[in-house]
């Protein structure tokens, strides 16, 4: 992300939040934010507070980007939103 930043001369301002915060207290921490970036990782530990985040930047208008699990927990947050269909395998 910094070395975006440098490409087009942002200046790139990281805050790292840990998801089990989220969880535990809410979404508000992250309201002020330009965006959301949420990393690999596993285990179940925080999983919740991580898609309470995806969460947040699809029902608002603040860009998301998912790496590795952040990515197959934004499936999990879609796939949670959407009525079941007889018709998937």
């Amino acid at each position: 992300m910094i070395h975006a930043g440098i490409h087009t001369n942002s200046r790139i301002n990281i805050i790292y939040i840990n998801s089990e915060n989220i969880e535990n207290e809410g979404t508000y921490s992250l309201t002020n934010m330009d965006a959301i970036l949420v990393l690999g990782g596993f285990g179940k530990r925080s999983v919740e507070g991580k898609i309470m985040a995806i969460n947040l930047s699809s029902t608002n208008p603040i860009p998301y980007l998912g790496i590795c699990f952040g990515m197959q927990l934004t499936v999990i947050e879609y796939a949670r939103k959407k009525p079941v269909s007889h018709r998937c395998a």
